[in-house]
């Protein structure tokens, strides 16, 4: 199975002004306020629900007649290429919509997310 396939992006989020995923600690209080717990660790802060992208809307855009990207393909991608760029990445990418950066926050959540599940299969032996 592709890690693409394998990851839940429905339960993982970005907190703009944050690093790094973070996960649901807590429903959402009467002032729009949520819990959240960073990935894997216990390290926790409080955000307004504005501040939350759930890493599954989160679509890179393509050139008209191609398929938009997905966070699944786009993990997809990063496990089938040595030399990350933007265009093995994000194949038929609209140059005006996706950039340098988003190659970047993408790989650095790619690697937050293999170096844990490296870690979880490693406390299983």
């Amino acid at each position: 199975m592709k890690l693409g396939d394998s990851i839940n992006f429905y339960e993982l989020f970005r907190v703009k002004g944050c690093q790094g995923l973070f996960t649901l600690a807590s429903k959402e209080n009467g002032s729009g306020m949520i819990r959240m717990m960073e990935f894997m660790r216990s390290k926790k802060v409080t955000v307004n629900r504005d501040r939350l992208v759930c890493l599954d809307s989160i679509k890179f855009e393509t050139y008209a007649g191609h398929k938009d990207l997905r966070m699944a393909d786009i993990f997809n991608n990063l496990n089938k290429t040595d030399l990350p760029s933007l265009e093995n990445i994000f194949p038929n990418y609209d140059e005006d919509k996706v950039k340098d950066y988003h190659l970047g926050m993408v790989i650095m959540w790619y690697n937050e997310l293999t170096k844990k599940l490296k870690e979880i299969s490693d406390e299983k032996k």
